[in-house]
C-alpha cells in the first residue's frame, strides 16, 4: 500500500472515490483542500492510500494550521465541523492515521486533531464537546414535523408575509447578514474569500437561501447538497429576522429543498453540547450526534479544547460584541479560520 498526498494530478481519482462513499460531503472533496484551506491560510496535507493496483482505498482530509496565538496542529479538516477518514477498513484507516502522525512530527505540529474519529479510539484520546443534527429524509414524501411551538412560528412568520428565496452566488447578500448574525452571536467571522473559496470549490453544490420581509433579506443559510447529504453550513439572521421567527422558516425551507432534491439526510450541521444552538435545532426532534475529535499530542501536551463554555471564552465573546463591526470584520478574518 502507497500514501500519497493530494495534488492536483490526482484530484479525480479523490474526488471519484469520496463520491462512492456514503459518509462523505462536501469537506470531503479534493477542492476543500487544495482552494478552501490556502483561502484560509492553511498548507493542505491531505492523504490518499491506494493498493498494488493502484486503486484508492483510502483519503484523510488534512490542513497544517500554524499560528503565533493558536499554537500549531493537523486537523482534518479545517473550517469542516467534521471530515474523518474514509476508507475500505479498519486496517487502511489506521495506515492513514499513522501517516498523519509521521507527517505530524515532520512539521512539528503539537497535535493531530481527527474529527468524527471513532475508528482510531485505541490510538488517540476521544473527546465529546459538539453534537451534529442529521434529520433522515429517506422515504418520506413530506418534511418531518417540527414540534408544536416551532409549528406555531412558522404559521405566525407566515401570516407576517414572510417569503424564501433560494438563489445560486448571492455571497454578498448572504455575507452582509451572517457578519451581522456572528456579531450579535460573539464570535469571529470568515472573511468573504473564504466563502467565494467554497463556492468555487463545491462544483456547483452551493445554494444561498433567503427570508424576506416585506422585500428586505432577514435571514438566510448557506446550504450545500452533495452525494445525497444536504446540509446548513452557515446561517444567520437579523434582530428582525429573529422576532419574525425567520431562521426557523430558513430551516423548514432547507429541509423541504433537500427533499425535493432527493436527499437521504439533511444535516442541522455543529453546536456545542447542551447550548442554545442544540436546543434550537431539537424544535425538529432530530438525535444529536456525538462529534468525536480525536486527538493525539506529538510535539508536547495536547492544548485545551476550544469549548465555548469555558468561562474565559464568554468573556471573550462579550468582548468581542463591543468592538465595532469594520474591526470584527478585520480581525475575525485573521482569527477564525485558526478557531474552526
Amino acid at each position: 500500500m502507497k500514501i500519497r498526498e493530494l495534488e492536483g494530478e490526482n484530484r479525480e481519482s479523490w474526488d471519484a472515490y469520496a463520491s462512492g462513499h456514503q459518509l462523505a460531503w462536501l469537506p470531503h472533496l479534493s477542492g476543500w483542500s487544495l482552494e478552501v484551506l490556502p483561502a484560509m491560510g492553511h498548507r493542505t496535507a491531505s492523504l490518499m492510500a491506494t493498493d498494488e493496483a493502484d486503486r484508492v482505498v483510502g483519503i484523510l482530509p488534512l490542513g497544517i494550521r500554524k499560528s503565533w496565538l493558536f499554537g500549531s496542529s493537523l486537523v482534518s479538516v479545517p473550517g469542516a465541523s467534521w471530515a474523518g477518514i474514509l476508507s475500505e477498513s479498519p486496517a487502511v484507516a489506521e495506515i492513514l492515521t499513522q501517516a498523519a502522525l509521521d507527517l505530524g512530527r515532520r512539521e512539528s505540529v503539537s497535535h493531530l486533531e481527527l474529527r468524527d474519529g471513532e475508528q482510531q479510539e485505541d490510538e488517540l484520546q476521544i473527546s465529546i464537546t459538539y453534537n451534529r443534527f442529521p434529520i433522515p429524509l429517506e422515504g418520506l414524501a413530506t418534511p418531518p414535523r417540527a414540534d408544536k411551538q416551532t409549528r406555531r412560528r412558522i404559521r405566525r412568520a407566515a401570516e407576517a408575509g414572510l417569503k424564501v428565496e433560494i438563489r445560486s452566488g448571492d455571497l454578498q447578500g448572504f455575507h452582509s447578514i451572517y457578519l451581522e448574525s456572528m456579531a450579535r452571536l460573539g464570535s469571529p467571522p470568515f472573511p468573504m474569500a473564504f466563502f467565494e473559496a467554497l463556492q468555487g470549490a463545491s462544483k456547483g453544490s452551493l445554494e444561498v437561501l433567503f427570508v424576506y420581509h416585506e422585500g428586505t433579506p432577514v435571514a438566510t443559510d448557506l446550504l450545500g447538497f452533495w452525494n445525497g447529504l444536504g446540509s446548513s453550513l452557515f446561517a444567520g439572521a437579523t434582530e428582525e429576522g429573529r422576532r419574525l421567527s425567520a431562521d426557523v422558516v430558513a430551516v423548514e425551507a432547507g429541509i423541504a429543498e433537500a427533499l425535493r432534491r432527493g436527499c437521504h439526510t439533511f444535516d442541522l450541521g455543529r453546536s456545542p453540547a447542551g447550548s442554545g444552538g442544540q436546543k434550537f435545532k431539537e424544535h425538529w426532534a432530530v438525535e444529536p450526534t456525538p462529534l468525536h475529535y480525536g486527538r493525539r499530542a506529538i510535539a508536547g501536551s495536547l492544548p485545551a479544547g476550544l469549548d465555548p463554555d469555558r468561562p474565559h471564552w464568554r468573556l471573550a465573546r462579550a468582548v468581542w460584541r463591543q468592538l465595532p463591526p469594520a474591526l470584527q470584520k478585520w480581525l475575525g478574518s485573521r482569527i477564525a479560520p485558526h478557531l474552526v
